[in-house]
């Protein structure tokens, strides 16, 4: 087995222009150029040239399988404002491309070979693709890579359509908040959300669509059951569909309606506010997520506002900076995660 490592600054900034200045790095068998106005910072490259991840595409299509080489890519600066931006090539040897999969009898054949990422350590991958492959030198580039994690090469004749980085479902009173992410979609119509009550049989209670049939980057959706009645155990699952009706299906996930709903509060401290610098809230929540407080006074002019981090269950956060608020009465208003407004009246 043989795994390389290397820590490698792949640009810099050009003194004359100010511009960041790509540099190349291609001695492991992968040329990263990076462009535009972010910085990757120090640039972490793994490869390891004697395994191969199956299944390549995810639970779902065991039968695929990627080559036996591998790239590690972990930019320091990952999350930079308004992402990074990278052309690819990707170095390869035609042993790589045989004695493939479990039984180690598979093999992909060398024209349809493309660039495969996985933001999942190997659990799932989603298809880059390729803009030009050199069967002769056997050299693959993909160019405008805006997402780094975990590289090799693929089938492109079938690949996984998404790559679900996170699907959840949480009760929110009498109703169920699901949410899910995309780090990559390859011809995606949507997403059919599904619910059974035996986690076997299932049936179609909304639709989400795709917000964009081809992407690479991080994308949330989420999708409120608003159905009435619901008692004892619901299971959730989303129906992916391609454009040209092949679908995968993720979850299901499980939500209880056997106890009652933790109801919705707040309170604040102290009331009135006297000479008090900060408010204290005590915020009571079936969810977790962002929520937004405003403070207004009663002519409706808002003197404060901030977004606070709410759990599930209590949740304890402050308001600075209410010093030099005059005498008088003030609205506390709050919008929990799930749309939730709760109010409350602090006088000074």
């Amino acid at each position: 087995m043989e795994t390389v490592r290397s820590d490698v600054r792949v640009n810099e900034l050009d003194p004359v222009t100010g511009q960041i200045r790509p540099r190349t790095y291609g001695n492991m068998g992968m040329t990263i150029n990076f462009k535009g106005p972010n910085n990757p910072g120090n640039v972490r490259v793994t490869r390891n040239t004697a395994e191969s991840y199956t299944p390549l595409a995810g639970p779902l299509r065991t039968e695929r399988f990627g080559i036996r080489r591998i790239f590690g890519v972990r930019p320091s600066n990952e999350s930079a404002v308004g992402g990074l931006l990278a052309d690819l090539t990707f170095r390869y040897r035609d042993a790589e491309l045989i004695n493939l999969g479990p039984q180690g009898n598979g093999s992909i054949a060398e024209p349809n070979l493309a660039l495969f990422v996985s933001t999942s350590g190997g659990n799932q991958f989603g298809a880059l693709g390729s803009d030009a492959l050199d069967q002769t030198a056997n050299i693959l580039t993909k160019n405008n890579v805006t997402v780094f994690a975990t590289f090799t090469l693929g089938d492109r004749t079938n690949p996984l359509p998404v790559t679900l980085t996170a699907f959840d479902a949480k009760r929110t009173g009498t109703n169920v908040l699901l949410t899910w992410d995309t780090a990559i979609e390859l011809n995606n119509k949507g997403f059919y959300v599904q619910v059974s009550t035996d986690g076997k049989q299932f049936r179609t209670i909304g639709f989400v669509a795709s917000e964009a049939p081809n992407s690479t980057r991080l994308r949330n959706y989420s999708y409120i059951d608003t159905e009435e009645n619901k008692a004892g155990q619901r299971y959730y699952r989303l129906r992916q569909v391609d454009l040209d009706g092949k679908e995968a299906f993720f979850g299901p996930r499980s939500v209880s309606f056997e106890g009652k709903a933790l109801a919705a509060a707040l309170t604040a401290y102290p009331n009135p506010l006297g000479n008090a610098d900060k408010l204290y809230l005590t915020v009571q929540s079936p969810v977790s997520g962002q929520g937004r407080v405003s403070i207004t006074d009663m002519t409706g002019r808002v003197v404060s506002q901030q977004q606070i981090e709410i759990i599930a269950g209590s949740t304890d956060a402050a308001v600075n900076g209410l010093n030099d608020l005059k005498g008088g009465l003030y609205m506390v208003r709050l919008v929990l995660p799930n749309g939730e407004v709760q109010n409350l009246k602090v006088q000074k």
